[in-house]
């Protein structure tokens, strides 16, 4: 059976409006859910401290939860077509960040967006 239902997601203004849940297995199987999470992470520089420094900015760009290994599958491949490798890594002078994608279980493992700069000790 496949079937797609708009599910509320937490609140967050960087990500998306909605999630997809997304159910795509054999009927009667108890399907183990997963949240797919997808991250913009970009280098930032932080200070003249110690020769300067850097930092990895984390944006989370959208969340999909799913229901079954092959839905796992198929929104991995939507997303590695929808959000492409880049030209230029986050450590080059001319990248703009790297996507990674994170497969969970649980919504608690979704990385945070990072807030402000880090402080340096």
């Amino acid at each position: 059976m496949n079937f797609v239902e708009s599910v509320p997601e937490r609140s967050r203004t960087s990500r998306t409006e909605s999630v997809a849940a997304v159910i795509d297995e054999p009927e009667g199987e108890k399907l183990q859910k997963y949240f797919i999470a997808v991250s913009l992470v970009s280098r930032h520089y932080g200070g003249p401290e110690e020769g300067g420094w850097w930092y990895d900015h984390t944006t989370v760009v959208d969340v999909r939860r799913v229901f079954g290994t092959s839905a796992v599958l198929g929104v991995l491949e939507s997303f590695r077509n929808e959000y492409p490798v880049k030209r230029h890594s986050r450590g080059s002078v001319l990248g703009t960040g790297d996507y990674e994608f994170l497969v969970c279980t649980c919504d608690e493992e979704i990385p945070e967006d990072t807030k402000g700069k880090p402080r340096y000790e």
